[in-house]
């Protein structure tokens, strides 16, 4: 498994997962947060935002920090309402994306992720009642 590979099933694992967690997932990037139909929410995207490699001088093993953007969008009622919503969703993330979760399918023999960093969790209320949380992550994993 080469790094493209890697990096391409932590991101496949990674959409998994939070499917599990009750996210509904879309392929195409949307501007105007006001056409999602509400039968599509939560709504999930993944944005991979970029790497940071080590470099160890020949060393091994060499890691790098993949970066992702996670933007969730839901409906919510009332400023109380978006506030737990946003509250429980940070959690959830949290909780759910872990080093074992993301260590599945094509990782699983490997293990080749070894630490997982929610950054930061930053919420946005719209006036169409939708709100949207976005959570910047990092993914370290060991490169092959």
């Amino acid at each position: 498994m080469g790094n493209f590979d890697t990096i391409q099933s932590i991101t496949v694992n990674l959409q998994t997962v939070l499917s599990a967690l009750g996210l509904k997932f879309s392929t195409e990037i949307i501007e105007d947060l006001t056409s999602v139909p509400l039968s599509a929410l939560p709504l999930g995207q993944i944005f991979y935002t970029g790497e940071n490699f080590e470099y160890t001088y020949n060393e091994r093993p060499k890691y790098a920090d993949a970066e992702f953007t996670l933007k969730i969008v839901f409906n919510s009622r009332d400023a109380e309402d978006a506030t737990r919503e946003s509250q429980r969703w940070s959690h959830n993330i949290r909780d759910g994306i872990t080093v074992i979760a993301i260590n599945t399918g094509g990782l699983s023999g490997s293990k080749l992720v070894s630490r997982i960093d929610i950054n930061t969790a930053e919420v946005q209320t719209t006036a169409s009642n939708l709100t949207v949380l976005n959570c910047r992550m990092s993914i370290r994993y060991r490169e092959v």
